[in-house]
């Protein structure tokens, strides 16, 4: 697939999911996690998404854009989506005697 072909389906991709993570992006493209980075860092550099740490926002529906030194604010519906894929929790012990156990 052609790279602007491929830059206009993830713009779409992403303005219709609101956010969408790398794996997932690379999964629905048929192309690599490094490609698709690449591609978000062309895409955030000609303001068309926000670039995040994993993924990308939608810069429609009213999200703000922000400076690069800004953080971005925290959208508890992605982090409810997040929980919803962890399928466990692996907790160690301080103490190696009640790992033995």
């Amino acid at each position: 697939m052609k790279t602007n072909l491929r830059h206009e389906q993830v713009v779409s991709l992403i303005n219709e999911h609101s956010f969408l993570t790398v794996s997932d992006l690379s999964r629905l493209c048929n192309v690599s996690e490094m490609t698709i980075r690449r591609d978000l860092d062309q895409l955030h550099q000609q303001k068309l998404i926000l670039r995040t740490y994993g993924g990308a926002v939608s810069l429609r529906n009213g999200n703000p854009v922000i400076s690069e030194t800004e953080q971005a604010p925290v959208d508890k519906s992605t982090e409810v989506l997040l929980v919803d894929e962890v399928d466990v929790l692996i907790a160690t012990s301080v103490n190696p005697y009640y790992d033995s156990l």
